[in-house]
This record gives C-alpha cells, structure tokens and sequence, in this order.
C-alpha cells in the first residue's frame, strides 16, 4: 500500500473536483447547504491529491458496534483505545460502518475497526487511509492486522485441561462462521489431536444454533468433565447454568476455562480460569503504529507501507474453576 501526502492546496482541491472555492469550504466546515454527491466528491478529491485542511483537526476513527454486553471485547477495547488516543492528545470519533461515505473525509487519518463488513472491505479503495483491524486479519485487501492468536489461546487451555486429566473436554462458542471461534477451534482440535484424543463431534457446539441450557444439559449427561467456555456472547449464562440451573459444582463436578473479556471472572464461586487476552497491550500496540503511519503526512513524499501482521499470545491464569482428576 502506497500512501500520498503533498502540500496540496484548496485551490487544488477545487480545480481538481471542478467545483467553486466556496463549494470546498462549505463542505469542509460542513455546512448542511452542500448536495451528499457534492460532499463526497470534494472529499474524495482531496483525500486522492493530499489535501489536509490546516484550520481544522484531523482525527481518528474508530469502528465498533456498542450493542454487546457491557464487558465484551469490543467495549473494553472500545475503552482503552479511547483512552491511549486522548493521552497523545489525538482526536477520535465514532463511526458506523454501514456507510463507506464519511471515510472520504481527508482529515480522518486513519481508522481502527474492531467489526465487519463489506463497507469496511470498500476502505481499500480509499486513498492515503491507514486501516487497522483488531479482529479478522485482512491484510490481503492492504489493511494492517494486530490481533491476538486465537489458535494459541485454544491450545493452551485444552492442554491445561490435559494436563489436569481431563479427557472428555467440550469446546462451546458462537459461531462457527466467526473468525475467532474457528481459530480457537482449531488450537483445540491441535491439543487434542497431540494427546492421542478420540473427539467426538458432539463435544463442538455452537450458541446460534441451539440453545446454550439444551448444550450443556446433553454434555452434563454424556460426563463431560471440562468444558472450554469460549462464547464471548454467552458465557455468564453458560456458567450460571452449570451452577444454578443443572446444580453442577464448577470446580469439583466439572471443570471450565472461560476468555476473560468479562470484569469480575476472579470474584465468582469458584474463581474463574481464564484465558487472559493482552487487550491493553493490543490496544497500545494499534494505537502506536496508526501514530508511525500519520507522522509522515507532515512530509511531502511517497511512503511505500507494508500491510503490518502482528499477533500477541494470551496467558492462561489458573484459578478454582478446573479440578485436578
């Protein structure tokens, strides 16, 4: 990915858009008298010829759907990217991703997505536009990925749960379409296979196709003996109804291991063990490489940017929540 930066001017801008001076500095201190195609063309045009308008901040965005539970991934990444931005004294918005549009804006200098889409696959085609994904890599399309190994994190905790004793381990998750579930699905299939486990087919369920209680309650009477607990959208519930439901004793009766994307793991009864994600590390690690790729926009010069690919390993935390058989 080739990335533009010039001392282009406004003039520029609005020969090269083949509009009025006018036009460009209503669009650019948006102006609600200025026609959508009108906007998105200046926009455009200055985003391709690299112009920046001094008089007013660029910033960054960031692309996350707030609709999860208050403890889930994107939230608290949501958070702690927020917080790294507004120590560097960064600007930041919030956008949606279900219009490609705004992103034409040339003071947006680069974009962080924690989701998915087909508009998010359209900002390839956006010039001088850093993107990063924190979720599924795309640098085939030329965004830049920092993630976390997901195939490490099933690997280290079926293999804690081997090591334990445990033989009969059921693997829960969301989808089994999502990115990450098929990754942590297949660390879990690699520890298994290492040890010399029969798996059954029976032991993989997924939430969206039926309902975690009639999951658990088939597992619990098949005796099961650990269960990964790897649905990030339902994992409470996976072990409320354990305890609560099914009166099964996490810790003595069965074993779990859950993602540690949800506050207060350490608190339950048992304490949870957790596959511990970097989210902090991962958040400054975004932040810091977006801030490498927007530094250069001072300079008038061609930079060549290789999509960047970095992957963080988690760390599992052992606590109450696996027995010893």
């Amino acid at each position: 990915m080739k990335q533009r930066y010039s001392i282009a001017t406004i003039q520029d801008v609005a020969k090269s858009a083949g509009v009025s001076l006018g036009t460009v500095s209503r669009v650019f201190n948006r102006k609600s008298n200025v026609d959508e195609n009108l906007r998105d063309k200046v926009y455009r045009t200055s985003r391709e010829i690299g112009f920046l308008p001094k008089e007013i901040s660029p910033y960054v965005v960031l692309v996350a759907n707030l609709e999860g539970d208050p403890g889930d991934y994107v939230r608290n990444m949501t958070f702690l990217l927020s917080r790294k931005f507004i120590e560097k004294k960064i600007k930041i918005e919030l956008l949606r991703n279900d219009d490609i549009s705004p992103f034409h804006d040339p003071r947006i200098m680069g974009v962080i997505t924690m989701v998915e889409s087909s508009v998010i696959d359209e900002l390839s085609n956006v010039s001088n536009l850093p993107v990063f994904t924190l979720t599924t890599p795309k640098t085939n399309i030329g965004f830049h990925s920092i993630r976390v190994d997901h195939v490490q994190q099933g690997v280290v905790a079926t293999r804690h749960l081997i090591e334990k004793g445990h033989r009969k381990i059921a693997f829960l998750a969301t989808d089994k379409n999502e990115w990450c579930c098929t990754e942590r699905l297949a660390g879990y299939l690699t520890a298994m296979k290492e040890s010399g486990i029969n798996q059954e087919s029976s032991l993989i369920q997924f939430s969206r196709e039926k309902s975690v209680y009639d999951i658990i309650a088939r597992w619990v009477k098949n005796g099961v003996t650990a269960v990964l607990n790897f649905n990030h959208e339902k994992s409470l519930e996976a072990l409320h109804i354990l305890n609560n439901v099914l009166d099964v004793r996490i810790g003595k009766d069965i074993s779990t291991v859950s993602i540690e994307e949800i506050p207060g793991y350490e608190w339950m009864t048992p304490p949870q063990t957790v596959v511990r994600q970097p989210l902090e590390v991962l958040a400054n690690k975004a932040v810091d490489e977006l801030l490498k790729r927007i530094v250069p926009s001072l300079n008038d010069e061609m930079i060549e940017l290789k999509p960047l690919d970095i992957s963080l390993s988690s760390e599992l935390v052992e606590r109450d929540s696996v027995v010893k058989i």
